[in-house]
């Protein structure tokens, strides 16, 4: 019934008529837009590092730069390894593992009503919460965005959506079909514009209505740009392909989609100011995993690139967690400035929770730091001295870095841009690993022999992280998990 309820009651929203912005009072909290892009790469962002090895990668992305130029970039920021325990970790604050989602597959169970989301917290201090875009950690009723805390949900349930046909996508992994559709509130949507478009618009439309009632926002706008399927608007797609530099098809396409996403974000921005918002609203940019690149027989062929570091999405190796991060909240923070110290995508809870003023329940226990006084130099040093990553389970394939040392052990040893995802002993070794990541950042020199007493070391930090994490979610339901 409540969900009915939202459903009937957004449309009359729209249809209200317009009330100027000076008929109710600036909220007294601040407004915070969590912007997520999907398997954006390290290197994707031309604020970021660059691959001069690979002539495809070069990028332009000037609205991501000024973000970054206006806020704090953190430059050895980590997720998860894909898409859906890396949502699952943002919106609760903590390591996905210590309640069960590992993989995609969790998803088909869902967030645990044991976890408090990110939206679940703000909204009984008078924020209005949006979720626009890719959810992704629960597509059954009980698990979807109007049922763990938002008011708003205009978006897609599963790992994938078509940029152009609103009833084409997939509910949580596998090949996209006729039938999954983008909802607006709890009904599917019966047209859209292209969809990076469309949900920046929607976010827009959220501000406005936000801004004329009095209410501090909270928009959770988790664009599927660039992940698949490969669908740039033609006329971008025409404009990148025309440059005699470009060789590579897909990554034209990825290009005109990175574009699409730069674009769009500078259309959040731009709104933002034009409103007189932009000095009371925390913005936040961050990737979900590693870019997805590619290795074929004929060579290397990447549609997203991760400014050198090893692997990609699906994998424990830099290139699949390491990911870009910026927080961006004119008068409050420092402009310009780069932090180097280790910190976690999950740590955005902490520091919005921070931000807006609002406690979090011990119960919560969450993993989570607030990056605000490290963005403002009041903290020095590394957020977290430990991150910890693991798939499908703890005791399969895992990483731990302490400090500059990263122990790595199961997981492919095939080159980076391998196009087998995970770890599979009956067709690549499995591997362990030490790297320096201060001298090394591309994990190329394993020095596993080299430090036996790091090696322990690191060895004895994952195997007490393991202890507390649970059974894999998926598994317990009698869902298969990745192979």
């Amino acid at each position: 019934m409540m969900n009915l309820t939202r459903r009937l009651l957004w449309p009359a929203l729209l249809l209200a008529p317009p009330v100027a912005f000076a008929a109710a009072a600036p909220p007294s909290r601040p407004n915070v837009l969590l912007i997520l892009a999907d398997d954006l790469g390290y290197g994707d962002l031309s604020c970021f590092h660059q691959d001069a090895a690979n002539p495809d990668s070069p990028i332009l992305t000037p609205h991501l730069d000024s973000l970054a130029a206006q806020g704090v970039k953190f430059t050895q920021a980590y997720a998860s390894q894909m898409c859906s325990p890396s949502r699952a970790s943002l919106l609760t604050g903590k390591y996905s593992q210590r309640f069960g989602f590992y993989e995609n597959q969790d998803a088909a169970v869902g967030l645990p009503k044991s976890e408090r989301t990110l939206a679940e917290l703000l909204a009984p201090h008078g924020y209005a919460t949006a979720c626009l875009g890719k959810w992704h950690v629960g597509h059954q009723p009980g698990c979807r965005p109007l049922d763990r805390g938002f008011s708003r949900f205009y978006g897609f349930l599963g790992a994938a959506h078509d940029y152009f046909k609103p009833s084409v996508g997939t509910d949580t992994e596998g090949a996209i079909h006729e039938g999954s559709f983008v909802y607006d509130q709890d009904a599917p949507a019966s047209e859209m514009k292209y969809l990076t478009d469309q949900l920046a618009e929607v976010a827009i439309d959220f501000i406005d209505r936000s801004q004329r009632r009095g209410e501090p926002f909270f928009i959770y706008l988790p664009f599927n740009a660039p992940h698949g399927p490969a669908q740039p608007q033609p006329e971008l797609a025409a404009e990148f392909a025309r440059f005699p530099t470009v060789k590579n098809p897909a990554r034209t396409n990825i290009r005109a989609m990175i574009d699409a996403l730069d674009r769009n974000v500078g259309r959040m921005l731009r709104e933002l100011f034009l409103r007189g918002l932009d000095r009371n609203t925390l913005v936040v940019f961050a990737s979900d995993n590693g870019g997805n690149e590619y290795e074929f027989a004929d060579g290397i062929r990447t549609v997203q690139h991760n400014g050198g570091l090893r692997g990609r999405k699906f994998l424990l190796w830099e290139g699949g967690i390491r990911v870009p991060l910026i927080l961006r909240w004119k008068g409050t923070l420092p402009e310009g400035v780069t932090c180097s110290g280790t910190c976690h995508l999950f740590d955005v809870f902490a520091t919005v929770a921070a931000a807006a003023g609002v406690a979090i329940p011990a119960e919560c226990r969450v993993d989570a730091v607030n990056l605000l006084p490290f963005a403002r130099g009041e903290k020095s040093g590394n957020p977290h001295d430990v991150i910890h990553a693991t798939l499908p389970s703890p005791q399969d394939e895992w990483a731990v870095r302490a400090g500059e040392w990263k122990l790595i052990e199961g997981q492919d040893s095939l080159r980076p841009g391998s196009v087998t995802k995970t770890g599979n002993p009956g067709k690549s070794p499995r591997v362990a690993g030490l790297y320096n990541l201060a001298q090394d950042p591309g994990e190329r020199k394993n020095l596993l022999a080299d430090h036996p007493e790091i090696v322990a070391r690191l060895r004895a930090l994952h195997q007490t992280f393991a202890r507390a994490c649970a059974p894999n979610l998926a598994a317990g339901a009698g869902h298969s998990p990745a192979p």
